[in-house]
């Protein structure tokens, strides 16, 4: 799903979810608040994690997706796609 937020920037974002992660103990995760998956938030040049993620958040109008984004913290950049549907990131010389 996308949505445009105020500033204009195109966001695609993912529910990430593994029932598999539930069964892992929290103490064992480094980031235990992952543990139920979360939502991810990419633009061109920004990618976001949120967790944990309301239920409904499909469907949010963009303004609440906006809010749900200004929440989420900033994660590291990804250099090519992944099965998550992330953006893939420009590189000049490989992108020639």
């Amino acid at each position: 799903m996308t949505f445009t937020d105020s500033n204009g920037t195109e966001w695609l974002v993912t529910e990430i979810s593994d029932p598999s992660m539930r069964s892992i103990a929290s103490d064992r995760l480094r980031m235990p608040e992952f543990q139920g998956g979360w939502l991810l938030f990419q633009s061109p040049t920004t990618k976001k994690r949120l967790a944990p993620y309301p239920d409904d958040w499909r469907l949010m109008p963009d303004t609440e997706l906006e809010k749900l984004c200004a929440k989420a913290r900033t994660a590291p950049s990804v250099s090519s796609p992944s099965l998550t549907g992330e953006f893939h990131r420009f590189q000049p010389d490989r992108d020639r």
